[in-house]
């Protein structure tokens, strides 16, 4: 996405943010570390009437219902390594173009058929093990770039199938999301790095190292952020 002008670095705190105690009516980007098992954020989008991007990287966000309904003017989230577990509620995030969700534990994607707006989607290192759920985002007519790389579905079509050399994955999304112009950063028409069992047995490895070292240091309490004004 563009660059939003030059902005102006300011700094609150996570109860500031929540209390509404600071006007927040011009931000524009927000980049917060939170942890939802101990700070319920309601809808604090409320006070963020214009906000544009936000970056909640490293929180402790189980589900993105948890972010609220209030959100709908976003058009970029970054949670990467959150523990995710489902995108219920994202539905709600109608402006949303980009979605960058590495290395959580999705597997659900029927909501996120519900984005309209939706260009962009990094799943790398999820859960995704059906095609069925592939499906979905089919119905997101202006997506054009998927990550899909470190799913389950990359190395058989559905959790009952056996695993075969003649499965080709990337035949499967393109016939199934046909408006797609990069597949894990490959062009569509390449046929990109093969998914074999080695591939999926590292990237079951590197997934499970990843949630080891997230679960040693929760996001800190008080929450501080940053965000930028525009």
């Amino acid at each position: 996405m563009p660059v939003l002008g030059q902005p102006t670095y300011c700094f609150c705190s996570l109860q500031e943010l929540l209390c509404g105690t600071r006007d927040l009516s011009h931000v524009t980007s927000l980049e917060i570390s939170v942890d939802t098992q101990e700070n319920t954020l309601g809808n604090f989008g409320a006070y963020l009437p214009r906000l544009e991007q936000l970056r909640m990287n490293n929180s402790v966000i189980m589900s993105v219902r948890d972010l609220g309904t209030t959100l709908s003017h976003l058009q970029a989230l970054w949670m990467p390594r959150c523990f995710l577990q489902d995108l219920h509620g994202i539905s709600t995030f109608s402006s949303l173009k980009e979605l960058y969700v590495s290395f959580n534990s999705v597997s659900d994607l029927s909501q996120v058929g519900m984005l309209e707006n939706l260009q962009l989607i990094d799943l790398e290192g999820n859960d995704v093990d059906d095609l069925v759920q592939v499906q979905y985002l089919g119905l997101c007519g202006k997506l054009h770039t998927l990550t899909l790389e470190g799913n389950p579905v990359c190395i058989r079509p559905n959790p009952t199938a056996i695993q075969t050399q003649d499965y080709s994955y990337r035949a499967a999304v393109r016939e199934l999301v046909p408006q797609l112009r990069y597949l894990d950063n490959f062009r569509v028409e390449e046929d990109g790095r093969s998914c074999s069992s080695t591939m999926g047995e590292d990237w079951a490895i590197l997934q499970n190292s990843i949630r080891d070292c997230n679960s040693s240091h929760a996001a800190t309490e008080d929450g501080v952020c940053m965000y930028m004004l525009f």
